[in-house]
């Protein structure tokens, strides 16, 4: 039992069985200080996607010029570009790989418009495009440089009587028209794409300049005995042999049988500013027939 006494100047303390502690002294069973907490370290922020995007973006800006290939890596700059951005990466090269991705883009893009424009133009229409001038303007461009110099002032058709100039093509593969089907061809030639018949017309002009060697004639599915008979244009050309083999022998006015395999038709623009849709065929051969009156 805890028991009291009186110290000497007079206070009543409790008895610790004869223990005393000196004044001012710390009691050993007091609990310790708590340990003091580590700041919180920030963790680096990863930048690949923002260098992957500069990097993608430089590489759409040089190449952008190539029809296609900047368009790709264009798009792809800005699409890593934008995730970069949303997880907090590296704001400036996300943001100069958006900006080279985007202009990358657009040039690629106008340019690969304008390539499927080219190849999805005719050939008479593509030669315009790129020269500025027409066939038939050509044509006439050709005449005057020939009265210049001397020459003639339109060419002198074939000699007279029936020759073949063609090759060695199977020409019974080629089958003739008949009005109802030559009616069908003219309305509507993509009906009649990639058949193969026999047309008869007379050579109007002819461009050996052209890369698959053209020439205009007026046509129908018999043979006429006046060349105003002769009343529907067609663009008679040669793919296969730059050199014009079937073509280069013929003359303008030169009257002739061919055989063709259809090919839709070309858009022309005519001396008179006037645009039109005309016939085309590929001429696998070519037979001469007496010149028309």
């Amino acid at each position: 039992m805890l028991s009291r006494v009186r110290s000497a100047d007079g206070l009543v303390v409790p008895d610790n069985g004869g223990m005393s502690h000196p004044a001012g002294a710390v009691h050993d069973d007091a609990p310790p200080a708590p340990a003091p907490v580590p700041a919180p370290q920030s963790t680096p922020v990863s930048s690949a996607l923002a260098s992957a995007a500069l990097g993608l973006g430089i590489a759409a800006f040089v190449t952008g010029w190539a029809p296609f290939l900047g368009a790709l890596l264009g798009a792809a700059a800005v699409c890593v570009a934008l995730i970069a951005l949303s997880r907090g990466q590296s704001k400036p090269q996300a943001v100069t790989g958006l900006a080279l991705g985007v202009v990358g883009f657009l040039v690629s893009l106008i340019l690969s418009l304008g390539t499927l424009a080219l190849v999805a133009m005719g050939p008479d229409a593509r030669e315009q495009f790129v020269s500025g001038f027409s066939p038939a303007q050509v044509a006439e461009a050709d005449a005057e440089d020939q009265n210049a110099v001397g020459g003639q002032d339109e060419a002198e058709p074939v000699e007279e009587g029936t020759r073949d100039v063609g090759g060695s093509v199977d020409t019974e593969a080629f089958t003739p028209l008949d009005d109802a089907g030559f009616a069908a061809a003219v309305a509507d030639p993509i009906s009649v794409y990639g058949d193969q018949n026999v047309v008869y017309g007379e050579v109007q002009y002819i461009d050996e300049t052209e890369w698959d060697c053209s020439a205009l004639v007026f046509i129908d599915d018999a043979q006429q005995t006046t060349w105003e008979a002769y009343e529907v244009s067609m663009w008679a050309y040669e793919s296969a042999d730059v050199d014009c083999a079937e073509l280069k022998e013929l003359g303008e006015l030169s009257h002739v049988a061919l055989s063709i395999t259809w090919r839709g038709s070309m858009t022309t623009e005519w001396d008179d500013g006037t645009v039109e849709d005309v016939l085309s065929g590929e001429v696998a051969h070519v037979e001469v027939l007496t010149p028309l009156p």
